[in-house]
């Protein structure tokens, strides 16, 4: 962290000339102090998580698994590439003054080591580790959305005689299980996710900050080549999770209704009144949700109000010098 703040003193020196820049600057350094954050916090949960990895392979696994799997090696490997580029490119440059300190280094395979290594450890923190972590937490509701259109299929193909009470319970009893399991991925990474988000939020505000008051061509190569690596990170992680978190309640709705119109044939057909309590039961549950510290709820509809909302305020914060 101390390498990372060093790297951004030009822009801060910069930014303390300029209040509209300041502001911009400001965005920029919270999203990797909130990065720091999401490590201390999954670090406080580290026996919840590795609970929850057991349980998980217990869960039906997603077809999404090796997908996600190599968005994993992906996430790794970008950030190593990047690095070696921006070495390649700068290292005989004048911004290599950036990644030296404004120390005299006449070794250029020494200003190579330096910028592709102190490069790597900075994308390692933001976006990199926040990424992969966003990357487990939709990993494991893939697993439970996955088993949920399972439990959905069960009850579609079986016939309304098939539909017994003891079919009924079954379940029911595998439903609560994953519920169960999604009530602990809540509990255990609604603060996480919700750092993770507004990590991502504060870097695309920064990054929209720095187009209105930057010129491109007159940007340094470092920047151009950082600033589409982070939109195109920030951005995709958002939408990510909270598109595959928002399917939850869906897929949980869609087994409620099936569930409904499976016992409404049975009881139209043998006219089995006894079992309604458990209809009754399930339609009394209260209406799951994932969410950001009880504060932000994770559906589908809020990546449009999230998108709507950095774009005003920035624009509001940069026009209110």
């Amino acid at each position: 962290m101390h390498a990372m703040f060093i790297d951004m003193y030009p822009t801060l020196h910069e930014a303390f000339t300029d209040l509209t820049k300041l502001k911009v600057a400001v965005a920029d350094i919270a999203s990797y102090i909130i990065s720091v954050v999401v490590w201390y916090v999954t670090l406080l949960k580290r026996k919840r998580i590795a609970d929850l990895l057991k349980q998980a392979e217990e869960e039906k696994s997603s077809s999404f698994e090796k997908f996600i799997n190599y968005l994993v090696i992906l996430s790794c490997s970008v950030p190593v590439i990047i690095s070696i580029h921006l070495a390649i490119n700068i290292s005989t440059t004048e911004e290599s003054v950036l990644y030296t300190y404004d120390y005299d280094v006449s070794n250029e395979w020494a200003i190579f080591t330096l910028i592709s290594v102190k490069s790597i450890i900075i994308y390692m923190v933001n976006p990199t580790y926040i990424n992969i972590v966003a990357l487990f937490y939709i990993s494991l509701c893939l697993r439970c959305k996955t088993r949920i259109q399972y439990l959905n299929r069960e009850i579609e193909v079986c016939s309304p005689e098939d539909f017994t009470l003891r079919f009924q319970r079954n379940i029911l009893r595998k439903r609560v299980k994953t519920y169960n399991f999604l009530l602990k991925i809540k509990d255990t990474f609604s603060l996480s996710i919700f750092f993770i988000m507004i990590a991502h939020i504060a870097m695309c505000s920064s990054i929209i900050g720095w187009l209105l008051v930057k010129q491109w061509d007159k940007a340094s190569y470092y920047w151009k080549v950082e600033t589409p690596y982070f939109a195109i990170s920030s951005v995709l992680c958002v939408v990510s999770f909270l598109w595959v978190a928002g399917s939850i309640p869906v897929e949980l709705s869609t087994f409620k209704e099936t569930f409904y119109q499976k016992t409404h044939q049975r009881l139209l057909y043998f006219n089995m009144r006894d079992e309604l309590f458990l209809k009754t039961d399930l339609f009394q549950e209260p209406e799951f949700e994932f969410s950001g510290c009880e504060m932000v709820s994770f559906r589908r509809g809020t990546i449009l109000t999230i998108i709507g909302t950095s774009f005003t305020y920035t624009m509001l914060v940069i026009d209110n010098k």
